[in-house]
Parts: structure tokens; sequence; C-alpha cells
């Protein structure tokens, strides 16, 4: 109720079909093992309008200090702005899907059962189902070679997400451009509704599951497989 009450004053009603934005930024709780795992929020623009245009609202949350995000005419922009505790629970908790990092708003959403697209998802390790993943690519730095879930498992790299030791295997990310991440979000729309990308990700299954992935993948990270 406090939550509902006090988004009504930002356009969003009750029965209104949302998506909870949220993507890592720093200024918040900083450590080399987040580097990787922080995204600009102005590639995910393209996303966002073509969420808008489809119908969707979209809600951002997140803290004051993150990139304010111009241009997206409709977004529903919270980071700036003083709320109780209950907003983001309820966001999180009632939004028709996830898309964002893998951070603390992720984590709520999974456990209300929420549908998550996680994007540039790091480390590579098992994860969860009711995930549909683009992970971030890793790279070679000197033959500019994507390593593949096989090569990543062969280094022992599954829970790894530390630049420092990552840069040890001579491993670089490849940081997704605006059109990747747009594509993402249409696949993941295309998912939910058990489209071509879900049917796709049924018949890897065999593929899938020897790498200890119970997700659904993107197209693009289905390559890596």
């Amino acid at each position: 109720t406090v939550a509902q009450k006090f988004l009504k004053k930002y356009g969003l009603e009750l029965n209104d079909q949302f998506v909870v934005f949220h993507v890592r930024e720093g200024g918040y709780i900083d450590a080399i093992q987040h580097q990787y795992r922080n995204s600009d929020p102005n590639d995910y623009r393209e996303a966002i309008n073509w969420l808008l245009d489809a119908g969707f609202k979209v809600v951002r949350i997140g803290h004051s200090k993150m990139t304010s995000l111009d241009g997206c005419d409709g977004l529903i922009d919270l980071t700036k702005i003083d709320r109780p505790g209950e907003v983001d629970i309820y966001l999180c908790g009632a939004a028709y899907f996830y898309f964002g990092s893998g951070s603390g708003p992720f984590s709520l959403a999974y456990n209300f059962g929420v549908p998550i697209a996680y994007s540039s998802a790091i480390p590579y390790g098992r994860t969860r189902p009711n995930v549909f993943k683009h992970f971030l690519e890793l790279k070679n730095k000197e033959t500019n070679e994507a390593i593949g879930f096989s090569g990543i498992s062969e280094m022992g790299l599954e829970l790894i997400c530390s630049p420092k030791i990552l840069n040890r295997y001579n491993l670089v990310p490849s940081v997704p451009s605006s059109k990747e991440h747009l594509d993402f979000v249409k696949e993941m729309v295309e998912y939910m509704e058990e489209g071509p990308i879900f049917q796709l990700n049924k018949s890897r299954f065999d593929e899938k599951q020897k790498q200890g992935i119970m997700e659904g993948l993107c197209s693009k990270s289905l390559e890596l497989l």
C-alpha cells in the first residue's frame, strides 16, 4: 500500500504492466570485484526506449549517485528521488520482469519469482532457473577470441569475477553494445512468450546442462556453448 500510493504520483497505476530496471554503477559499494559488474546505463537507452514503445512502463531504481538517463521519454527514474524502502521491494516483486545487473535488486526479484533478464552476467558459474541471461563475453586480449563456457571451465574460472584474476589469464571483457542490449531485451520478451529463442534453448538443453546452465541464454550467449 505504501509503494502503490507513492508510485501513483509518478504515473504507475496498480494494474500497469511494467519492467523494473537496474544496472550497477560505482558510488554505492565499490571493490575490485565490482569493476566488471558495473555498466554504463547510457548503453541501455535503445533497449529502454524499445520497451516503452512496446507499451511497457519502465521504472529505474538505484542510488542517487547514478548517471542521469535523459532522452528516455516515459522512463520513471527513481534514482534521484527519496522513497520508502517498500517501493523497491514492491517494484522487484510485482514487475513483469527485472532487467539489469546481478546486483541486490536482482536477488530480490528472483526470490519473488519474477523473471530475470540478467545483462552482462559474470561469473560464469552454475546459476538459477527463471533467468534469461546475456553473459559478459570474455576475450583473450592477445588473440581477441571469445572464450566459451568450456574454456572458462578448463581454466577453473566459473566462479570468478575478479579483474585481477581474469587478467592473469589474459582475459578482458567485451562490453556489449547498445544494439546487443536492445537485441537482448527483445529476446527476453520473446523468451517469456515461448517464441523462437525459447524453443532454441529447449533444443540445446543437453549442451547447456553439461555446463551446468539452468537458465535461458540469449542467442549471443548460445554462441559460447
